[in-house]
């Protein structure tokens, strides 16, 4: 088939036009006879609005459960070739419902109990005494160092400042106090700072900071993920430590992966503007650009983001966009409290695709090995990967 013919044939598919056979015809077409790759469409806007139209199609012909695990990335090979990869990456992120969102995740954690193993959110206060915050009902109130501290509505923690109406801050030493918040595997958590600034935790991750910015500058420490909107304040700087990286923030919303056996920090910028800096070295971001600085060195490079894959976490989805098995198998591990083992003659494998995080770690294997032709080996929480 030409170009002309197989285009028609896309936008019938794409409208539910399709006989049965022209069906059969068109994802036999897919999966084995990819198209030419010099062939163009007529626009941008074309190439996105085909693409979501085509899944859609596929969303409406196949059960939910069936267009993530295969369906979609079979049709991807070819759709790839007239696609705008990261601008489907983009809508298909902006497109998730938010009922996975991280507010729902934090509110109501048996959500993710059906799949994963459900670990608790802990505060360390300054005194060293660690809080089990899935014990604290919505607007009880903690204190710490003269701070009060509150569940929110939505099952976060809001800290309280001098300036902010129903909760009062007390304290005015300059010396600061450091809390803690260590978000348990399976987990996310949202943290309002004392100065405003919104902290949304993913799974494995902890964050330090002081009960009350006294200083010239707002300094925290994180470990593991996190996506932050800072509130502005010229006159008292921002900046994120994070495994030997600085992030010193002169926008507003940015995510930071800085998982210590991954062997890198990510820093990706959606609004705003960040300066990614290690040893020597430093960079300045701009919307849509990401820095990744490497655990035994001082290198960054900076690049463009898969906004999409980055963020899927905060709508409470794996986005895989051609991912080596093992960076999978790290995330996949992280989130539903596994140890992960690799077969010495496990060859390279890489993998796309789209999977809620609600599902079970079976479902998931299950899935990831119906795409990639790989086995696994599940004993108690010890997962083999083998070919």
């Amino acid at each position: 088939m030409n170009q002309h013919e197989i285009r028609n044939l896309l936008i019938r598919y794409a409208n539910g036009q399709c006989s049965p056979a022209e069906v059969e015809l068109l994802e036999d077409m897919v999966l084995n006879h990819p198209v030419h790759p010099d062939w163009e469409w007529d626009s941008k806007e074309e190439k996105i609005m085909m693409g979501m139209r085509i899944k859609q199609q596929i969303d409406r012909q196949r059960s939910p459960r069936k267009t993530f695990k295969v369906l979609f990335w079979k049709v991807w090979p070819v759709a790839a070739s007239f696609l705008l990869i990261a601008g489907i990456s983009w809508l298909w992120y902006r497109a998730i419902p938010d009922k996975h969102n991280i507010r729902s995740q934090v509110q109501n954690p048996s959500n993710a109990a059906t799949s994963a193993t459900t670990n608790g959110i802990t505060l360390t206060l300054s005194t060293g005494v660690s809080l089990s915050l899935d014990d604290r009902k919505a607007g009880e109130t903690i204190h710490d160092a003269g701070i009060d501290i509150g569940r929110s509505t939505d099952g976060g923690l809001v800290y309280g400042t001098p300036n902010k109406s129903g909760i009062q801050a007390k304290s005015s030493s300059v010396v600061p106090v450091i809390n803690s918040i260590a978000v348990g595997k399976g987990r996310t958590f949202q943290l309002t700072l004392p100065d405003g600034t919104s902290v949304w935790l993913n799974t494995a991750s902890t964050l330090s900071y002081p009960v009350e910015f006294t200083t010239s500058e707002r300094r925290v420490i994180l470990k593991g993920e996190a996506y932050f909107n800072v509130a502005n304040d010229a006159k008292k700087p921002f900046y994120i430590e994070a495994e030997g990286n600085q992030i010193a923030v002169t926008g507003t919303r940015f995510n930071i992966s800085a998982y210590r056996d991954d062997g890198h920090v990510t820093t990706t910028l959606l609004e705003g503007g960040v300066n990614v800096s290690k040893g020597s070295n430093k960079v300045v971001l701009r919307p849509g650009l990401m820095a990744v600085s490497f655990n035994d060195t001082d290198q960054i490079v900076r690049s463009k983001a898969d906004l999409g894959s980055i963020m899927a976490w905060q709508k409470g989805y794996f986005i895989f966009n051609d991912q080596d098995i093992h960076a999978i198998m790290a995330q996949v591990a992280r989130w539903y409290d596994i140890d992960v083992k690799f077969s010495a003659t496990l060859t390279k494998k890489r993998f796309g695709g789209t999977f809620p995080k609600t599902a079970s770690v079976d479902d998931l294997l299950d899935d990831l090995g119906a795409l990639g032709n790989i086995h696994f080996r599940k004993v108690g929480k010890e997962v083999w990967v083998i070919n």
